[in-house]
């Protein structure tokens, strides 16, 4: 089946929370609050509390609402490379350190956004960065796991490496329709796609 590819990305809704601290002044609705993907064509990988694996068929029946993008540029050989790297994971803790960079550069997004009158728009990156230099991210949030593994086979176009989050991968996979496909949505537990 073409949507259970390795490597194949996995956009749900997630939490409100976490949706409202991904939007960035001008922007869309954001849909994407959570990143998973396949590590094998029967399981999903994602970075929970912690990286974990789980069966496709118990993975599907808990979420009602989901996309999955497949990258037509990767290789079956770029597919196992990015399994393995994010495999390796599994178990590693949440960040929950990152969440509160994340939130930190929302309200630096708003704030200039604010103070420029609503001239300068986009997302800010200073905590992030703050906390890459310091060396306090090595632990994945969920969309940082599957950009790291593709980082592994040279892909930069989710944007800054340790610096993404569900809603900017999801942006990307929509609107990049040369790289990306749609292979399956489901809303409200029926598929669509």
């Amino acid at each position: 089946m073409l949507y259970r590819q390795t490597a194949n990305i996995i956009f749900t809704p997630g939490m409100w929370a976490t949706r409202l601290l991904e939007r960035t002044p001008g922007e869309d609705e954001t849909y994407a609050g959570h990143t998973a993907g396949f590590t094998s064509p029967d399981t999903v990988t994602e970075a929970l509390w912690r990286v974990t694996s789980t069966p496709w068929d118990e993975w599907d029946a808990k979420h009602p609402d989901y996309r999955i993008y497949r990258p037509l540029w990767v290789s079956d050989k770029q597919r196992e490379i990015i399994a393995k790297y994010v495999l390796e994971r599994v178990g590693d803790p949440y960040a929950p350190l990152k969440l509160g960079a994340h939130a930190t550069d929302w309200l630096i997004a708003w704030a200039r956004w604010a103070l420029t009158l609503g001239q300068w728009k986009g997302e800010a990156y200073a905590a992030r960065w703050l906390l890459s230099k310091v060396g306090l991210d090595y632990f994945k949030i969920c969309s940082m796991l599957w950009n790291e593994g593709y980082w592994q086979i040279g892909y930069t176009g989710w944007g800054p490496r340790k610096m993404v989050n569900p809603d900017g991968q999801d942006d990307v996979c929509a609107t990049d329709t040369v790289n990306w496909l749609l292979v399956r949505e489901k809303v409200n537990g029926v598929v669509v796609v």
